[in-house]
């Protein structure tokens, strides 16, 4: 499917489950067994489509995602709330699993510790947002504060907040305006900086989360998921939708909407997870950045080096295409934990378009005593096809025809001199 027909289906999908003004939003309204336009098909036909629309969109998602990273001015923070069992360890799974995972990070809020309890209720989640460039997903939020706490009003007291503030905890009791305003305030503050927010409730029926529960017991590979408490929250089960049903309404708006999603299939709710994530990315702006005139120049003093260093077959040397949406990888940010020197990226300079083949890869060493921009560019050794001495006596050549020339242009030409005639002598070493 062409992108552009995809983005429109995702966003025709999203909307059936969008709730954008909460003012009249009931959640009665909405079946956890919907599965909207799957509807009266074949249950094996539905489900080989929602397949097919789940792989382009985690191939749409991989694509928006180099240009999120890319372009640093944006983050998008996926917000994912629901009962026990509604699946959304495996809605994170399916939808994420085309994406770079260093630029995506997952956080998973459990009971707070003594630290976060020390610290209002928005802090501990505000200090794992997502940077720019980045997707942050929150796997429970804080949202979980109108909401087990809300069903718990006891758990008030171990915040230790003010009598005045906190009052009884009662179910109409102020402190819960008070969050909610908290939350929208926070939530608008985020969008104003450049974050996307996007809310999911996972909205599984009672009867479906008994079947999955009594599954979790008979599956001994699944026992580990069970849990006493789960059972217990059960009863509860009235309390957590009214619970629901108020925040959704309370914070649902037009800048950091809610999806409700129904969760009784997991086929479906991960492909809505998914275009939900691909819609929000479409929503804005996303492109490569520019490199203007003075970077392309750079650029084609680079290549001009390394074509001039490399090879003796000039046709090996057209550039491999894509130079247009990679060169911002050689003047712009790289992924977390990849290196900033070109020599030790992911991409670096093999990726900016410059005509490298596989057996030409070049090792760009940085002299201690030169600026970031001035560099030596040596050959490595052996280049894995033909006959190993030759190949060695090549670059043997290469290596001896550079050296005039560096040590001209080398401000202590002595020591370069030295290094190069040290790597000569382990060349002659390994030929002869």
């Amino acid at each position: 499917m062409e992108t552009a027909d995809f983005l429109a289906r995702a966003r025709a999908l999203v909307r059936r489950h969008e709730i954008r003004d909460g003012a009249r939003f009931r959640l009665a309204d909405h079946d956890p067994r919907d599965t909207g336009p799957f509807d009266g098909d074949d249950p094996r036909e539905a489900k080989a489509d929602a397949r097919e629309m789940l792989e382009d969109s985690v191939r749409v998602l991989a694509e928006m995602q180099d240009m999120l990273y890319a372009q640093d001015r944006r983050s998008l923070l996926l917000v994912l709330q629901a009962m026990d069992a509604a699946g959304k360890d495996g809605a994170i799974k399916h939808a994420m699993s085309g994406i770079n995972p260093q630029g995506c990070s997952v956080h998973s809020f459990k009971a707070p510790s003594a630290e976060e309890l020390d610290h209002d209720f928005l802090w501990r989640c505000a200090v794992r947002l997502p940077a720019r460039g980045m997707i942050g997903i929150f796997n429970r939020s804080y949202y979980e504060e109108v909401l087990v706490v809300r069903v718990h009003p006891q758990f008030l007291e171990r915040q230790r907040l003010p009598r005045e503030i906190a009052g009884d905890g009662a179910w109409n009791g102020a402190i819960w305006d008070e969050r909610f305003s908290s939350i929208r305030r926070f939530e608008r503050h985020l969008v104003r900086n450049g974050t996307v927010v996007r809310k999911v409730f996972l909205h599984l029926s009672r009867e479906e989360q008994r079947r999955r529960f009594l599954d979790r017991i008979d599956d001994p590979a699944k026992n580990w998921k069970f849990s006493e408490s789960d059972v217990a929250e059960r009863a509860h089960w009235d309390d957590y939708m009214r619970a629901y049903e108020d925040a959704i309404r309370e914070t649902a708006r037009d800048e950091s909407p809610w999806f409700v999603v129904p969760a009784d299939r997991k086929w479906y709710a991960r492909l809505v997870v998914a275009s939900i994530l691909v819609d929000a990315m479409a929503s804005v702006d996303l492109h490569y950045p520019a490199v203007d005139d003075a970077q392309r120049a750079r650029l084609a003093g680079y290549r001009a080096r390394l074509v001039a260093e490399g090879h003796r077959g000039a046709e090996r040397d057209e550039p491999r295409g894509g130079g247009e949406t990679k060169t911002w990888k050689i003047t712009g940010r790289k992924m977390p934990g990849e290196n900033s020197n070109l020599h030790g990226g992911h991409e670096g300079i093999h990726g900016a378009g410059c005509g490298l083949t596989r057996q030409q890869h070049a090792r760009e060493i940085q002299h201690p005593r030169r600026g970031l921009g001035e560099r030596v560019i040596l050959l490595e050794i052996g280049d894995g096809r033909g006959d190993a001495t030759a190949s060695l006596l090549r670059r043997l050549g290469s290596l001896l025809a550079a050296l005039p020339r560096h040590v001209g242009r080398e401000r202590s030409g002595l020591i370069l001199a030295v290094r190069c005639l040290g790597r000569v002598l382990v060349l002659i070493f390994i030929v002869f």
